[in-house]
């Protein structure tokens, strides 16, 4: 279970708030631009891990299983709406599940993550505080447009959403790290006053 929480955690830091409205942009467009994003998801889940290097063959099956999936929407472009987003997640954390179940099969040691198990619940509501953000921002805009103008709230939300998800994101990556390395840095000094 602490494996699965910590790549779905990567994978929430990686899918929203690390990803700028311009690399989103550049996925629809173009395969670098997924293949960039499929970079950083594999450089925060390898970051996440404890021993990631021992643990690189799942880093790279997770990090082609994301390109294959965000390939796909080059395929399929044009209007994408709350649906194609939900199936999307659904595709991204049922590999998370595979992998994650195939992973504590195959290592002995299992994979492992940097978090603390009773961290986890708390990390993993606030790293789906940007994806619901976004959720929202993609159901907004597939509201009638004429709705969305007289509706303060909704004009608002759809103008400055994005940028709030991000700087929120930003914000709980930080503090996340913040504390892990408060942690370490206090097990070293404790280590060293021994």
């Amino acid at each position: 279970m602490q494996l699965l929480l910590t790549l779905l955690i990567a994978h929430l830091f990686a899918d929203f708030p690390l990803q700028t409205n311009a690399l989103a942009a550049w996925k629809e467009k173009h395969w670098v631009g997924v293949l960039l994003h499929v970079f950083v998801h594999m450089a925060v889940t390898a970051l996440l891990l404890n021993n990631s290097q021992r643990y690189w063959p799942l880093v790279l099956l997770l990090g082609v299983a994301h390109f294959g999936i965000d390939l796909l929407k080059l395929f399929y472009p044009g209007k994408k709406g709350i649906g194609y987003f939900l199936f999307d997640q659904m595709l991204h954390c049922g590999t998370i599940l595979l992998a994650a179940s195939v992973a504590q099969r195959v290592w002995n040691p299992a994979p492992v993550g940097i978090f603390l198990e009773g961290w986890l619940p708390l990390i993993l509501f606030s790293a789906s505080i940007p994806a619901f953000m976004v959720l929202s921002w993609v159901w907004i805009n597939s509201l009638n447009q004429d709705y969305i103008t007289r509706v303060y709230v909704l004009s608002w939300s759809k103008r400055q959403l994005l940028f709030l998800e991000q700087r929120i994101g930003l914000t709980i990556i930080g503090i996340v790290f913040l504390q892990v390395a408060t942690y370490y840095w206090s097990g070293i000094i404790a280590f060293g006053l021994q």
